[in-house]
């Protein structure tokens, strides 16, 4: 999909990022469902908004 395309590696801290969780009905990508999306943003280290 992106080909010979690489990422840039980061060595250094990140100001703002949002972390992401997922609440699934089991392990199994074939079967089990996802039933809740949860995000928290945060810029330099303070929590901003959640979702």
């Amino acid at each position: 999909m992106l080909g010979k395309t690489r990422g840039k590696r980061i060595c250094s801290y990140v100001q703002d990022y949002v972390l992401y969780d997922l609440e699934t009905t089991g392990i199994s990508c074939m079967y089990d469902k996802v039933i809740e999306i949860s995000a928290i943003r945060v810029r330099d280290i303070i929590y901003i908004a959640s979702t």
